[in-house]
């Protein structure tokens, strides 16, 4: 057995015991490793992508580039992306509509 499986099973185990700290450095050791450059910041309980519209801008811009590539991909993964982008578009929709509605009492 290899001398970290016990260490990778605790790491596994939910829920567990999460650093921080230790979670942004590794991953910013892999962004680095990988030559990307990335905003890492942790999303508090109950977080939504209307406080966060960077990240809003930036699922949006990775759906789009998943649909240019579609043909290259099954259609149930060209499916999924459109589903996901018009559900991102419903979501926002009834938020405003939440956010703009007065009440009837």
């Amino acid at each position: 057995m290899h001398p970290d499986f016990q260490r990778y099973v605790d790491a596994c185990a939910y829920p567990g015991k999460l650093d921080p700290d230790a979670v942004e450095r590794h991953l910013a050791d892999y962004l680095k490793a990988l030559g990307m450059s990335r905003k890492i910041e942790r999303l508090p309980v109950g977080w939504s992508l209307e406080k966060y519209p960077a990240l809003k801008s930036w699922i949006e811009g990775l759906i789009e580039e998943f649909a240019k590539r579609a043909p290259k991909a099954p259609a149930a993964n060209f499916a999924a992306a459109m589903a996901a982008r018009d559900a991102m578009a419903a979501r926002d929709a009834m938020a405003a509509r939440a956010a703009t509605s007065i009440p009837l009492s």
